[in-house]
């Protein structure tokens, strides 16, 4: 099977240790008789940093591709899709993920990840949680059908598996969420609820299997615009999802009750979400 990896990193960013971590972890992860192919985006780069990065990358498979400026996320990571979709790596059958550049995969997970779409064809999805502490095993039957709550409370991009034909059937991430957009945040839940809804079945590990800070307050706060936008654009798709952004109104009105978030601000997502009412609920 073919494993495809997107990741982007931003050079200035002083996460040079946490972006060595995950590749290290990735290098004693690859299972045997899979084809990694691990497209990487420096941001913020040089060519002479690129190819220094690319020649302590400890395995084959490793495209990385640098551009000089910063970029909002969502257009990162369409670079590189784009990127793997023109040299043939996205087939129908390649499993799909987006680890950051902070995130990191224990030993044998990837393998576990890769017996789980090989031994069910109808299987397009996986959502796992994430956390410093990640599971050490992950063995088949703790997973479950994935439901709406599931991807919008514990989806993101690490934690996030797609089979490519999936990936082929929802494109590219929106390009008016995520970091460095007006909207901070949302392209990766609104990515894996498009693919949710494409799969044939989805699943959930109620298990932190892969390493990364777990979503906290601050956080929520942080993302809250761009995930309201997400949860009411698909509101009217079924009475779950209106449930999920009734939740999502519910927590902005705590956020601002604890003055974690300002009026203004709650009153700023609510005004930005608006045009996007049920406009994918068909």
């Amino acid at each position: 099977m073919k494993l495809v990896l997107i990741t982007t990193t931003d050079m200035t960013s002083g996460r040079s240790g946490d972006f060595e971590r995950m590749v290290q972890s990735i290098a004693a992860s690859i299972p045997a008789a899979v084809s990694l192919k691990h497209v990487m985006l420096l941001q913020r780069c040089t060519e002479q940093q690129r190819q220094l990065v690319a020649a302590s990358i400890p395995y084959a498979g490793a495209v990385v591709l640098c551009c000089p400026d910063r970029l909002p996320l969502s257009a990162a990571r369409n670079i590189m899709l784009a990127h793997a979709r023109e040299s043939g790596d996205l087939s129908a059958t390649a499993i799909v993920g987006f680890p950051d550049d902070d995130c990191w995969y224990q030993p044998g997970f990837l393998a576990s990840l890769v017996a789980a779409f090989r031994d069910n064809v109808d299987l397009g999805l996986i959502v796992s949680r994430v956390s410093l502490t990640p599971a050490v095993s992950w063995k088949k039957g703790m997973e479950r059908r994935a439901t709406t709550a599931d991807v919008l409370k514990k989806a993101n991009s690490n934690s996030m598996f797609l089979r490519g034909s999936i990936v082929a059937a929802i494109g590219d991430f929106d390009s008016s969420l995520g970091l460095g957009t007006p909207n901070v945040s949302g392209e990766d839940t609104d990515f894996c609820l498009r693919a949710s809804f494409a799969a044939r079945e989805a699943v959930y590990v109620d298990l932190p299997l892969v390493g990364h800070k777990e979503p906290d307050l601050d956080s929520v706060t942080k993302y809250f615009g761009g995930n309201l936008l997400v949860a009411r654009r698909y509101a009217l798709r079924s009475p779950a999802l209106f449930l999920q952004f009734a939740r999502k109104l519910a927590v902005g009105g705590y956020l601002v009750l604890r003055k974690r978030l300002k009026v203004a601000d709650f009153i700023k997502a609510l005004q930005a979400s608006a045009g996007s009412f049920g406009r994918n609920a068909g």
